[in-house]
């Protein structure tokens, strides 16, 4: 076969070549035959929510107003059962990305200083640089291993030469990617303006908000982890409940000018991190009774030092319900609690509420199991 070059007809650099057939890659479903359940595929968090304590996915059980439950936990791997409502889970994680991604406006300034910083030091493109050498120093060896080990007949000849052109495939990739630093060194990219920063964050906002198959691409883009699952115990112990771990790194939430900077200087062990761009939430999905929210408000003005009538008479709380109230305060501060829930790290011995009175003990089938005897 015959082949001719043809730079004339390119329309992307060899860098985008290859990223963009390792996105396309990565996206196949069976990459591996694995049994599993194919539908989990369709939801917002498929693949990154995942069981605080076991790690395990947190399938969606149930085809209307279902939840979402550790699949370790349906066959008694895992003791955490607590449960997410599908229908305030996903709207909560958007609307919690959402307000993060729109919070990087009051520090749109801040961020394009320190872009301009790295574009006039080149501190961004020369730690990548250094990364890129790196790992071609490391292929170059490693080919020459190989071809030494196929020359002597050392192993499998099969073998050896699929792992060479997988050796050789990346240092093809690698060398690509250093051509494309070099010629972004050489282009002057300009800055957005602040106006128009923020004129891609609301357009960003705009696509969290709309159609659910690209707000599934943006939030994998915008997520540093996989979302956790982690259980609460309410101060009573009489119950727990959800909450989610979310690290986020808003970098790609900007346009290309600035988050490529951002992106290769994150790379750079040795360089200060900018801690504008990243963020570590805790955010609750669970309803929350007004037991809890009261005594939560209580606390706050027992430190001001009213006493427990004058922060009744100020709410409008009966006698009651402030006596019920009262108890969750005085529990709060026997255990020097700033709120009425602490994390769990072991499974409770007894919990009256564990995660609803439809709870179903794990272990006796795959979808959950039979419903326990009241």
């Amino acid at each position: 076969m015959e082949t001719r070059q043809s730079e004339h007809l390119r329309i992307v650099s060899d860098a985008l070549w290859y990223k963009a057939n390792a996105v396309v890659d990565k996206r196949r479903v069976f990459q591996k035959p694995v049994r599993g359940t194919a539908r989990q595929h369709r939801w917002l968090l498929s693949d990154v929510f995942v069981c605080g304590i076991c790690g395990a996915k947190m399938y969606s059980y149930g085809k209307t107003n279902g939840n979402f439950r550790c699949s370790a936990s349906a066959n008694g791997q895992c003791w955490n059962r607590v449960y997410c409502l599908r229908e305030r889970t996903e709207p909560k994680v958007l609307e919690t990305v959402v307000n993060e991604v729109l919070s990087l406006a009051g520090v749109r300034d801040a961020v394009l200083a320190h872009v301009r910083k790295l574009h006039a030091t080149g501190g961004s493109m020369e730690a990548e640089r250094k990364r890129l050498d790196k790992d071609e120093k490391r292929l170059v060896a490693a080919i020459e291993r190989l071809t030494a080990a196929i020359e002597t007949g050392d192993g499998s000849v099969k073998t050896l030469t699929a792992r060479l052109s997988d050796r050789e495939h990346e240092l093809t990739v690698v060398r690509s990617q250093r051509h494309d630093l070099e010629e972004q060194a050489k282009a002057k990219t300009k800055l957005p303006s602040a106006a128009k920063l923020l004129e891609h964050l609301e357009a960003v906002k705009g696509e969290l908000l709309g159609d659910e198959a690209r707000a599934t691409v943006i939030l994998r883009q915008l997520l540093a982890a996989p979302i956790r699952v982690v259980p609460y115990m309410r101060v009573d112990r009489k119950k727990v409940v959800p909450r989610l771990e979310i690290d986020l790194n808003l970098v790609a939430a900007f346009p290309p000018p600035v988050a490529d900077p951002l992106r290769r200087s994150m790379l750079d062990a040795e360089a200060a991190q900018p801690t504008l761009v990243t963020r570590s939430l805790l955010v609750d999905v669970f309803y929350q009774p007004q037991l809890v929210q009261h005594a939560v408000q209580i606390v706050e003005r027992r430190r001001t030092g009213l006493t427990y009538k004058a922060i009744a008479e100020e709410l409008g709380l009966t006698k009651y319900h402030m006596e019920n109230c009262a108890r969750v305060c005085q529990m709060m501060e026997e255990q020097g609690l700033a709120e009425p829930y602490f994390r769990l790290t072991e499974k409770p011995d007894k919990v009256s509420k564990w995660c609803s009175k439809h709870w179903l003990k794990a272990g006796h089938r795959k979808t959950g199991g039979r419903r326990r005897a009241s």
